[in-house]
């Protein structure tokens, strides 16, 4: 129960960050739904298992989590910078074309 109480809290403070318009209310709403629902899914995986298997299942299951997490951050991370480095190629590219096309005339 005190899961899906944690879900219904998540939910609340991503409606309150929307209303409010402020990015990082949603985020904290949007971590506190992650959580509920991680939390949700090791009770699942834990059914009918002793205390200390459900604290390794959901052990794991939180490192997953974080795991992957991580992994999308540094790929976003990546593709930004890499995107700033080819939009500075670019820019280059064109600065150049143009010098050249002035040089012409």
């Amino acid at each position: 129960m005190s899961k899906l109480i944690t879900i219904i809290v998540g939910v609340l403070v991503f409606i309150l960050g929307l209303n409010l318009e402020n990015e990082l209310i949603m985020i904290i709403g949007a971590s506190i739904v992650s959580a509920g629902i991680l939390f949700v899914f090791s009770a699942m995986a834990g059914y009918g298992k002793s205390h200390k298997e459900k604290e390794e299942i959901e052990k794991e299951i939180f490192d997953q989590f974080c795991e992957g997490m991580s992994r999308r951050s540094r790929y976003d991370m990546n593709k930004i910078i890499m995107n700033d480095q080819i939009n500075k190629d670019i820019q280059n590219d064109i600065a150049e074309g143009i010098n050249r096309s002035t040089r012409r005339k």
